[in-house]
């Protein structure tokens, strides 16, 4: 086995080619694709990668609730190395070099 048949195991960069905050989260365009961050509530946001900017919603059997009241939110477009979306709970960053993706909570959330 030579190390090159293991790249074939890895996606390829999908840089963030621009970052722009929404009304109710975030939409970043990829190099190939889009990656929307919409807030729920303060701990929840919901993601979706797409290779459409505005895909068509489908009906979701397992998702119950789809309508959720403004969360305040703040979004962050720190120039060429990340991008981020925080709640008063949750932190989501963005590294615009290959669109990985990292999440934090800024304080314990309570089990239900």
């Amino acid at each position: 086995m030579t190390g090159r048949s293991a790249d074939a195991q890895w996606l390829p960069r999908n840089a963030v080619q621009s970052a722009e905050k929404l009304s109710g989260g975030a939409l970043m365009t990829l190099e190939t694709g889009y990656l929307r961050l919409t807030v729920c509530s303060p701990s929840v946001v919901h993601v979706v990668y797409s290779i459409e900017r505005d895909p068509k919603r489908h009906e979701d059997f397992l998702v119950v609730k789809n309508q959720w009241p403004p969360a305040p939110f703040e979004f962050q477009d720190g120039g060429q190395k990340l991008a981020s979306l925080s709640t008063a709970q949750l932190k989501i960053e963005v590294m615009k070099e290959d669109g990985s993706q990292g999440t934090s909570s800024r304080k314990r959330i309570p089990a239900h």
